[in-house]
């Protein structure tokens, strides 16, 4: 998937994948959530809400980083990228390693 298209599904579906990576990532229920200047749908009413549904105490951060989507979650000096760039990379980083071992059999044993 793109960046594009990620820029592009709807509310619903962003903050469902949102939320479904904020679980994963959360260890202390007490971290910062980085969002983007341009953030849309990660708000404070969304954030009390998703605060009293899982016994969490996040808090949005001050810093806004430069991001296309998604979020980073900090405690301390230790960050969880959840952004739509990190997701993308990821992902590509995968598909590039599933073609090597496919072009290149006994190079990935």
């Amino acid at each position: 998937m793109s960046l594009e298209k990620m820029r592009m599904i709807d509310r619903d579906d962003y903050v469902k994948l949102c939320e479904a990576l904020l679980k994963c990532a959360i260890t202390t229920k007490k971290e910062e959530i980085q969002v983007s200047r341009d953030e849309k749908y990660l708000d404070q009413a969304w954030l009390d809400r998703f605060n009293g549904e899982n016994g969490t105490e996040l808090v949005f951060s001050e810093s806004k980083p430069d991001i296309a989507g998604g979020f980073i979650l900090t405690r301390g000096k230790i960050s969880t990228n959840c952004s739509w760039d990190m997701l993308i990379q990821i992902a590509q980083e995968k598909q590039e390693s599933d073609v090597v071992k496919r072009l290149f059999p006994s190079a990935a044993e």
